[in-house]
């Protein structure tokens, strides 16, 4: 009415102005509260949105566009429906969107973790929204981190990119951040073990998203989980066939060369859970073969059949063991495997790789 009128008030609060505003102001209610924005909570800024706040501002001016022009005596000028049509909808918007930004920067609990995004991309984009959204997740996002140029001015609901991954400890101490959520799905373990030395030294949490492929949905606050083995590695656990490993061991006697190294011992605690009928374990190092009896049975008499102390280089202990015991199942886990060491002595790494694995299987397999 103001543009209308050249801002003069007494046009604009004429009864008649007035008649049609309060008209307008009902109309939108109505229509909003029935099948507008008002019966429909969308999400700010959304396409959804725009669309039905733009379609309840037309046919609300379209409706008072014909009323003004059907009755004898106009109440307001021809133009004014279509204008205050425009205005309304503009208006509308603004309103939405000032007052769910007030509620959303002021949602922070003083409990809430304070978290830094690495990656200002969609999934980041949707992790910083729901964060704010869900008081319940127990995370505020505080700073966007992405290496991308083009996004170094992007905020994003009011949370702004501050910087690339270099700058997140310097961020942490102007935040009080105690936590980096990364928010790229598709990240490889190379990317994430950087990450981790970039905020070993600030004592930072590393948070990651799920695989894309492991996520039916768009990400949110309560998907984030710690940084684990499997994602440094960059492959997931091997989920093993535990009724087919007791099938080939339950029952059995099981010979275990190297059952007093890491990876020996550990074979030996996995099979003793299998049931064998007897678990031999092999190993020319007595004090590890006492230490691996320890961790299985509490005790390291080594006083029983089940512990053999030889040498898998020396053929004819090999075969008094096999013709001895009749091993069934044999887990070759002997082997020198420090590097460092083996370089000095090369000699010793070949002649471990060369009579060590010759002789075992020749041994297994004679009568």
């Amino acid at each position: 009415m103001f543009l209308r009128f050249d801002f003069g008030l007494t046009e604009a609060f004429a009864g008649s102005t007035l008649l049609f505003a309060l008209a307008s102001a009902a109309a939108y209610l109505a229509l909003g509260g029935v099948a507008g924005p008002y019966a429909v909570g969308h999400s700010r800024g959304s396409f959804e949105e725009i669309v039905d706040l733009t379609k309840t501002a037309m046919i609300v001016g379209l409706l008072g566009l014909v009323v003004n022009a059907v009755l004898p005596v106009q109440l307001v000028p021809r133009s004014v429906p279509l204008t205050s049509a425009l205005v309304a909808a503009m208006a509308m918007l603004a309103a939405r969107s000032v007052l769910r930004t007030r509620r959303v920067r002021h949602r922070g609990a003083e409990d809430d973790r304070r978290v830094i995004v690495f990656g200002a991309g969609e999934g980041g984009r949707q992790l910083v929204r729901t964060m704010l959204r869900d008081p319940k997740a127990g995370l505020l996002p505080v700073a966007l981190v992405d290496d991308d140029p083009a996004k170094a001015r992007l905020s994003i609901d009011g949370v702004r990119v501050r910087g690339t991954r270099h700058d997140i400890a310097a961020l942490a101490d102007q935040t009080n951040a105690s936590t980096v959520a990364v928010a790229i799905p598709s990240a490889d373990s190379s990317l994430l073990a950087e990450v981790r030395e970039l905020t070993r030294d600030a004592d930072l949490d590393v948070l990651v998203l799920p695989q894309t492929s492991e996520l039916f949905r768009r990400p949110t606050g309560r998907d984030l989980r710690a940084l684990d083995l499997a994602d440094l590695l960059g492959r997931r656990p091997i989920e093993l066939d535990s009724a087919a490993i007791a099938e080939s061991i339950n029952g059995k006697v099981v010979l275990v060369t190297g059952a007093g190294g890491s990876i020996g011992s550990e074979l030996c605690r996995q099979i003793a859970k299998f049931g064998p009928r007897k678990l031999l374990l092999l190993d020319r190092d007595e004090s590890a073969l006492h230490a691996t009896q320890i961790s299985m049975s509490g005790r390291g008499l080594l006083d029983g059949e089940d512990t053999i102390l030889a040498d898998i280089r020396d053929p004819n202990r090999l075969q008094e063991i096999f013709t001895e015991h009749q091993p069934q199942v044999v887990f070759h886990a002997a082997a020198l495997k420090h590097l460092p060491l083996l370089e000095r002595y090369p000699m010793e790494a070949w002649e471990d790789q060369r009579a060590g694995h010759a002789q075992r299987p020749a041994s297994s397999l004679r009568p």
